[in-house]
């Protein structure tokens, strides 16, 4: 009989991993960039208010009186909310696999090459004017050597 205790845990152990896989989907959907996720955003939306309900709806069913004859088809049509929301959950995290191997947003793309541009740029200047351009002529020089460098005249102590 299906309103047996048996059955009942069981359907409570499937909401509890239903709700599980809601919390990593929520958490893999915002790492996709905005406009792509917004419709995946809406549909999880959606699942999370099926699932609060289908959990309202086993707390009553747990409430009720054993021998309720309403409670076995309570328990039916909870079972077949919880499929829709697996059903669901699968699609919405297949979609969400999807947009993750899309190509960049436009602006990751755009960071991306004017770094590599500003690489470029630097890399043409110091060839064109030299390694020394980039350095300060102080750092690792001893007063001597930079006297000779720059032609300082020595002082008379």
């Amino acid at each position: 009989m299906k309103n047996h205790p048996v059955y009942a845990s069981r359907l409570k152990d499937e909401i509890e991993a239903a709700d599980g896989k809601l919390h990593e989907l929520e958490k893999e959907i915002a790492e996709i960039p905005e406009p792509a996720s917004e419709s995946l955003r809406q549909r999880l939306h959606a699942l999370q208010i099926e699932e609060s309900a289908l959990r309202r709806n086993y707390s009553e069913m747990v409430r009720r009186d054993k021998s309720d004859p309403a409670k076995a088809a309570q328990l039916e049509k909870m079972e077949t909310l919880l499929h829709h929301i697996e059903d669901e959950e699968s699609s919405l995290e297949h979609d969400a696999h999807f947009l993750h191997q899309g190509s960049p947003t436009t602006v990751s793309a755009a960071v991306h090459y004017s770094s590599l541009l500003i690489e470029r740029g630097t890399r043409a200047l110091k060839k064109t004017l030299g390694d020394d351009v980039w350095h300060s002529p102080f750092v690792n020089h001893t007063y001597d050597s930079l006297a000779t460098r720059f032609d300082v005249p020595e002082s008379k102590d």
